[in-house]
């Protein structure tokens, strides 16, 4: 299992994802942390462009970022922000503009969050590597 350091790792990240993850990358520690810097990187540009598409309505660039959002939050093991995400993208299904403009300033605010908990994760060094139970 992947060991975290302090609560707010464990508020927005659950290990046992990113165990499956390095399980998934046949133990390459160096792969897990490029995907995990990735997710980080790529954070202000998906929050942006989502942002942006709900702003003008474009329901279709909207779905296709929190289908992004979604799928990379559980690999990175980040289960509040994908839920979040998926509760959007119901909201996107449904057309109500009402309900995503009302949550996306939430689900940006929790993947920065969820950000800053991977980034120290990532600067905490050598316990991205498997911890035997």
């Amino acid at each position: 299992m992947i060991a975290l350091h302090d609560s707010r790792e464990l508020e927005y990240i659950d290990p046992t994802a990113l165990t499956r993850l390095l399980d998934d990358l046949a133990g390459d520690v160096n792969c897990l942390r490029r995907f995990v810097q990735d997710f980080v990187s790529l954070w202000d540009t998906r929050a942006r462009q989502l942002a942006d598409a709900i702003a003008a309505q474009v329901l279709d660039t909207a779905h296709v970022v929190l289908l992004s959002i979604r799928s990379s939050s559980r690999m990175v093991g980040a289960p509040l922000l994908e839920t979040c995400a998926l509760v959007m993208l119901n909201a996107v299904k449904a057309a109500d503009l009402d309900e995503l403009r009302s949550q996306v300033a939430s689900l940006i605010e929790l993947g920065r969050m969820t950000c800053l908990a991977l980034g120290e994760l990532l600067d905490s060094g050598p316990p991205l590597a498997p911890v035997t139970a």
